[in-house]
């Protein structure tokens, strides 16, 4: 909105957490400890803050989307049906990313517990802690 301070919106300050949640996920993507066999404790508790961070993104972004919406004047009934179905578009695409993962788990055998793709550097899909496939 025109004459408004920079950052007084609720949309403008949670985009702003959206982009630092993205920067994060990006430095903890590229600071990875190192697989291990048995799962070092590092490791697990890397996995798991990545892992919720990544939520915590997605529903920061949403709530960012929504209300860039709601300030374009479109009403609460349209933004609603709009996350809603947002929603349920992710919640399909993590049901996909689950069953292709337990495929190509099921083909690899249970043991490796490594999930992806390989290149001539091994996988560069990590679903699971395990060592990765030789």
């Amino acid at each position: 909105v025109e004459g408004e301070a920079h950052l007084a919106s609720a949309h403008a300050r949670w985009g702003v957490a959206a982009l630092v949640l993205v920067a994060y996920q990006l430095q903890g993507g590229l600071l990875r400890p190192p697989a291990t066999k048995p799962p070092a404790v590092e490791r697990s508790r890397w996995r798991l803050a990545h892992a919720l961070s990544g939520a915590a993104t997605l529903v920061v972004g949403w709530v960012a989307a929504a209300l860039a919406l709601a300030r374009a004047e479109r009403g609460v009934e349209q933004v609603l049906a709009l996350a809603t179905a947002a929603l349920a578009v992710a919640a399909a695409c993590c049901v996909l990313v689950a069953e292709v993962a337990a495929r190509v788990r099921s083909r690899r055998g249970a043991s490796s517990g490594v999930a992806g793709r390989s290149g001539r550097n091994g996988s560069w899909l990590e679903l699971s802690v395990g060592e990765a496939p030789s």
